[in-house]
């Protein structure tokens, strides 16, 4: 998560979308959250999703949402679970954070995803 730093972070994989062959989710979340939101902690899929479960739990809501989206060669795990392969593959990357009214991250998520399996798709208006 940006300004929350690399140490000291939770992982929980899969836990608010199917983990299929057709991606590789996994929410990166603050240590402290585990003491109010427990569900974060198992590799179940929360139903109702993580962003409002964390909103439940923490009281903190979600105002906007940035992706970052790239694509890179799969890592020896991400080819074996999204079975691609003994060579380099590529898979695209996107990274989803959720900000709340204090322009602090409630939720940054990642999902890896195999060739031919997802389109991005932007409409914006071209100034003359």
């Amino acid at each position: 998560m940006e300004g929350a730093g690399r140490q000291g972070v939770a992982t929980a994989t899969g836990s608010d979308q199917e983990c299929t062959h057709d991606n590789e989710p996994t929410s990166h979340l603050l240590p402290a959250l585990a003491d109010v939101a427990p569900l974060l902690l198992q590799r179940e899929r929360i139903r109702h999703g993580t962003l409002a479960y964390v909103e439940e739990k923490t009281g903190r809501r979600g105002r906007y949402a940035r992706d970052t989206i790239a694509a890179r060669l799969a890592s020896d795990l991400e080819r074996a679970e999204l079975e691609l392969g003994d060579g380099p593959a590529a898979v695209l990357v996107v990274h989803h954070t959720v900000y709340d009214a204090q322009q602090q991250p409630i939720e940054f998520a990642e999902a890896v995803y195999p060739p031919n399996k997802w389109t991005f798709e932007q409409g914006y208006s071209v100034i003359d």
